[in-house]
C-alpha cells in the first residue's frame, strides 16, 4: 500500500473509464485486455511470415524482388524496426508486448498471462493485465535513423483502469535496444528486461489486424492531418485498415485502429484504442474528397468526438507525420526540469470585487447559505476570510454572489442582487495569502521524491475551508492535480510534527520526504514501524500548486 511510482504501477484498479485512445501506425495489430503494472517492456519489428518458400534461382525476376525485400527492411527507420510482437518469461508468468508505430513514434500494449497448472505453455496469451506505454526519444532523429539499434526515450503508463485513464506518475528514462531475438529494455523501473519475438501476444488493434484488402476506397489511402481544430489529428488509411492518432503535450496519446469498409462516400468501422481495453468503438461517417482536403462526418453520433461535428483533413506525405520528443511531448522529466517549470498558478486566487451577502463563523451555515443563492441563479460561492488580505482575519466564512475582475463589473451586478439580499455590498478581496487544502493518500498516490523538489499526485484533495458547487462536484478531477514541496516549504509553527512519522529534529518538509523515501527504498519495515509516512491525511497551505507549509499529518476514521 505503498505510493512510490513503481509499487503504484503494480497496482490494479477496477475503475472502468473509457478514454479516446486513438492512434495511426503503418503496420496491423490485434486485440486488446488489460494493463496492470509498468513492467517496461518494448517491441521491435514485427517478423515476416516464411512460408517455406525460396525464389527461384533460375527467375531473374523473383531473385531481384527478394533482393529488394530484403533492402527495404534495411532502409526502415528504427521506429519501424521496432515494431512487432515480443514476449519475456517469470516462472510461470508470461508477459507479452506489441509495439506499434504512428509516424516515427512507437507505443506498446502490454500484458500478462498466467500458465494454468499443468498445461504447460499457451498456445496463445489471453491476459489477466493489461496496460499501455508512451514512449517519447530523448533524440528524435535516433527512432529515424535506419542504422541505430537502440535509443534513449522516456516512458510513461497509463491504463482505462486506473488514475481515470491518465498516465499513472512521471515519466521514467530508459533505453531500447534492438537485438537479432528481440528487444531489451534497460534501466526504466524494472533494469535490464530481454523479450524475444512473439506472435503469442496479443494485438494492440485486433479490428485492423483482421481487416480484409481490398475494402477501402483507394484514393483514401495515405496520410491525412487535420484542418481547423483545436487538437491536431492525423488519420492513416492503410488498406482496409484506419489509424486514428492525436497528442497533445502531457496527457495520455489517442491512438485507436480499426477495420475499415469504405466507398460511395460511406465510411463504416470498428476500432479499439491503446490502453482501453478490447470495447470496441464504432465509426458510421459521409466522407467527400475534393482535390486534396477530405470531410468525414459521422452519420450517427459516434465514439470519436472528432467526427461528430464534422471535420476536414489535408493530404500529407508519411515523412509530414507527427514526430514527438520528450522536450514536447512530456510534462515534466523529473530531476531534469526546473522546479520553477513545475509551478502553475491558480486563477481562484487571483485578487477579486466581490458581491458580499453573509458571513459565517462555522462553515456548514455558509455552505447551506451559498446553496440557497446559488439556487436564486447567482455565482455563489464560500470564501474563507484569513486567506485574503483585504478581508478579516477572523475566521469568517464569507458567501458570495459573484466575484469580478473590476470593481464597475460587480457595482455593475450588484442591484440584481441586493433585490433578493438588501445588504449586500461589493467588497475587494485583496491578494491571496495562500488556500489551504486537505489532501488525502490512501497509499496509492504517486510520489517523486527529486534532489531539490517532490511531486505529489494522484491525492484526492479539496480546499479544506472554501467552497462552491464546481469544487463539490467535480471530485475525479482533483487527481489531476499535482503538487510541489521544495525548499521553500515549511512546517507551520502550528504544526505537530510528532505526527509526521520517521520525523526528526530539523526536518524540513523537502528533507522529511528525502529520508522517507530512502527508508522506503532500503528498509521499508523501518519506514512503515509506525505506519506508512507519505500515507493519511494532510493539511497544506499552498499558493498555486506550490505547497508553502504543512499544518498537519493526520489519519482517517
Amino acid at each position: 500500500m505503498k505510493n512510490n511510482k513503481k509499487t503504484y504501477f503494480t497496482m490494479l484498479c477496477a475503475a472502468v473509464l473509457l478514454t479516446l485512445s486513438m492512434t495511426a501506425c503503418g503496420q496491423n495489430t490485434g486485440s486488446v485486455t488489460e494493463p496492470k503494472q509498468d513492467s517496461g517492456v518494448q517491441e521491435t519489428a514485427e517478423p515476416k511470415q516464411d512460408d517455406g518458400k525460396r525464389p527461384n534461382l533460375m527467375d531473374p525476376a523473383a531473385m531481384e524482388s527478394a533482393q529488394d525485400a530484403e533492402q527495404g527492411a534495411s532502409e526502415q527507420t528504427l521506429a519501424k524496426r521496432l515494431c512487432g510482437k515480443y514476449a519475456t518469461r517469470d516462472h510461470d508468468e508470461w508477459m507479452g508486448m506489441d509495439i506499434v508505430s504512428f509516424g516515427d513514434n512507437i507505443y506498446a500494449y502490454v500484458g500478462l498471462d498466467m500458465e494454468e497448472e499443468g498445461e504447460g505453455e499457451p498456445e496463445e496469451f489471453d491476459y489477466y493485465s493489461f496496460w499501455a506505454y508512451d514512449f517519447y526519444p530523448e533524440d528524435a532523429a535516433k527512432l529515424q535513423s535506419t542504422t541505430e539499434s537502440s535509443v534513449e526515450v522516456f516512458r510513461q503508463s497509463f491504463s482505462v483502469m486506473s488514475n481515470a485513464g491518465k498516465h499513472q506518475g512521471a515519466p521514467v528514462k530508459g533505453t531500447i535496444e534492438l537485438t537479432d531475438e528481440g528487444i531489451v529494455l534497460d534501466g526504466f523501473d524494472e533494469g535490464r528486461v530481454e523479450l524475444t519475438r512473439d506472435e503469442r501476444a496479443e494485438d494492440m488493434f485486433s479490428y485492423a489486424a483482421n481487416a480484409k484488402d481490398g475494402a477501402a476506397d483507394a484514393d483514401l489511402q495515405g496520410y491525412w492531418r487535420s484542418s481547423g481544430t483545436d487538437k491536431e489529428y492525423y488519420l492513416d488509411f492503410d488498406g482496409s485498415a484506419l489509424y486514428i492518432f492525436s497528442k497533445t503535450p502531457g496527457e495520455v496519446v489517442s491512438f485507436a485502429g480499426g477495420g475499415i469498409t469504405a466507398g460511395n462516400g460511406k465510411l463504416e468501422g470498428q476500432f479499439t484504442s491503446l490502453g482501453s481495453g478490447g470495447m470496441p468503438l464504432e465509426l458510421e461517417a459521409s466522407y467527400r474528397i475534393e482535390g486534396s482536403m477530405l470531410s468525414v462526418k459521422s452519420e450517427n453520433n459516434s465514439d470519436f468526438d472528432i467526427f461528430n461535428d464534422g471535420a476536414d483533413f489535408e493530404r500529407i506525405d508519411a515523412e509530414e507525420g507527427p514526430l514527438l520528443c520528450a522536450d514536447y511531448a512530456l510534462s515534466y522529466v523529473p530531476g531534469q526540469t526546473d522546479v520553477s517549470a513545475l509551478l502553475e498558478s491558480d486563477p481562484m486566487q487571483d485578487p477579486f470585487y466581490g458581491i458580499f451577502v453573509s458571513a459565517q463563523t462555522e462553515s456548514a451555515p455558509a455552505i447551506e447559505f451559498s446553496e440557497k443563492v446559488l439556487a436564486k441563479g447567482f455565482d455563489s460561492m464560500v470564501i474563507y476570510s484569513p486567506e485574503w488580505e483585504n478581508l478579516s482575519p477572523k475566521k469568517l466564512f464569507c458567501v458570495t454572489a459573484g466575484r469580478y475582475a473590476t470593481q464597475q463589473e460587480a457595482d455593475d451586478n450588484l442591484p440584481a442582487v441586493k433585490a433578493e439580499y438588501p445588504d449586500a455590498y461589493v467588497k475587494y478581496s485583496g491578494a491571496c495569502k495562500g488556500t489551504h487544502v486537505t489532501y488525502t493518500n490512501y497509499g496509492m498516490g504517486i510520489i517523486s521524491v527529486e534532489d531539490n523538489y517532490v511531486i505529489l499526485q494522484n491525492m484526492d484533495n479539496e480546499p479544506t475551508y472554501q467552497w462552491s458547487r464546481d469544487v463539490d462536484l467535480n471530485g475525479s478531477e482533483r487527481l489531476d492535480k499535482i503538487w510541489i514541496v521544495d525548499k521553500d516549504t515549511v512546517f507551520d509553527p502550528s504544526c505537530e510534527t510528532e505526527f509526521f512519522n520517521n520525523y526528526r529534529d530539523g526536518d524540513t518538509p523537502l528533507t522529511w520526504f528525502k529520508h522517507n523515501d530512502e527508508l522506503l527504498k532500503t528498509n521499508a519495515e523501518e519506514y512503515a514501524l509506525y505506519g506508512p509516512a507519505f500515507s493519511g491525511v494532510f493539511e497544506i497551505v499552498v499558493t498555486g500548486n506550490h505547497v508553502d507549509a504543512f499544518l498537519g499529518s493526520y489519519w482517517w476514521d
